[in-house]
């Protein structure tokens, strides 16, 4: 769907993993996003899932479908998402952190912690 309405968000993405399957994802998933503010690269590690991932938070504007691209480029293992979130934030967050690798709950957490 558009953004109806320009301003900051925060993304969100979740997958889904299994006990038997964490080896067929990749640890090192080549995610990029598309905002106003322009185009953001980074990699998450997929083999921890069922739950919602913070990915940071962009400009976007009103009318405009974000673009999320993930691929498997550079892995042996597959990639996948099954939901993407996006939350308006008020007003403008500050800069984020320097670029790292999302891992899971702790990383996210401390992640956001930088964010907010």
């Amino acid at each position: 769907p558009a953004i109806p309405k320009p301003g900051w968000y925060e993304v969100w993405l979740r997958w889904t993993t299994f006990p038997r399957t964490i080896a067929q994802h990749a640890d090192k998933v080549p995610v990029k996003i598309e905002s106003k503010g322009g185009t953001f690269e980074f990699p998450i590690n997929q083999q921890s899932g069922n739950q919602w991932t913070l990915l940071g938070s962009y400009e976007l504007e009103a009318g405009s479908r974000p673009v999320l691209t993930m691929s498997n480029n550079g892995t042996t293992q597959g990639a996948n998402w099954d939901a993407i979130k996006l939350v308006p934030l008020a007003g403008r967050p500050p800069p984020p952190p320097a670029p790292q690798m999302i891992q899971g709950s702790d990383d996210v957490a401390k992640l956001a912690k930088n964010i907010t």
